[in-house]
């Protein structure tokens, strides 16, 4: 009995800690996943209801709300933060 608790343990723990230990790039994808899947084509731009081909001067902006950019951005970093502190290690 004692080992299938060691060995339930070992399979709950092993996740945690990898989860743990990359922290940051779970963090990071999971904003920039957010701000990526928060596409939305129903906005205005140039006066036309958005289609992909009514606009004639295209940008980011048109298509994600400024939250969604803002975290695409802060995932990028969090992603790059654990990239680097993966090599310093």
């Amino acid at each position: 009995m004692s080992s299938f608790y060691a060995s339930l343990r070992h399979t709950i723990y092993v996740p945690f800690s990898i989860f743990r230990k990359n922290s940051l790039l779970f963090f990071g994808m999971a904003l920039f996943l957010y701000g990526i899947m928060n596409f939305s084509n129903g906005k205005y731009c140039d006066g036309n209801s958005a289609d992909y081909y009514s606009c004639t001067n295209t940008a980011v902006y048109y298509y994600y709300a400024p939250l969604s950019l803002v975290a695409c951005i802060l995932g990028s970093f969090f992603v790059a933060i654990w990239k680097l502190k993966r090599e310093e290690n």
